[in-house]
């Protein structure tokens, strides 16, 4: 299983779109992997992001098409 997910900055309002495996999707710590989102995470400290699940998918190919579609509509 993999999974869509929007970890949003609660201070400023920006967000981050992600992709993942099912294995991270219960961590309550990972909120992603991309360079600028680690950067913001340090600065802000975690506890001022929150990530929602915004769908899941079997195929790794799905959530990749559905990935980019949300990126392209932010």
């Amino acid at each position: 299983m993999y999974y869509v997910y929007k970890t949003t900055c609660i201070l400023n309002g920006k967000i981050y779109i992600g992709k993942s495996s099912s294995e991270r999707k219960n961590h309550k710590s990972y909120l992603g992997s991309g360079i600028y989102l680690r950067r913001v995470i340090k600065k802000y400290g975690e506890s001022n992001f929150k990530k929602e699940i915004l769908k899941e998918f079997y195929k790794e190919e799905d959530a990749y098409t559905f990935e980019i579609q949300m990126i392209k509509e932010c």
